[in-house]
């Protein structure tokens, strides 16, 4: 019975490991992407000037 209780907890963590690198992922990707874009606004009119 006990055995059954360690197994649920760790299946648990991993579960909740694997949640959070997911969401971790997704923040990352949004963040990068943000950069990116705010970056590309920043120095757009700098192309356009022919430069």
């Amino acid at each position: 019975m006990e055995n059954k209780k360690k197994l649920r907890l760790k299946n648990g963590i991993g579960l909740l490991f694997a949640i959070f690198l997911a969401i971790g992922s997704v923040v990352y990707i949004m963040y990068r992407s943000a950069g990116e874009r705010a970056y590309n606004e920043k120095w757009g009119d700098y192309d356009d000037c022919g430069t």
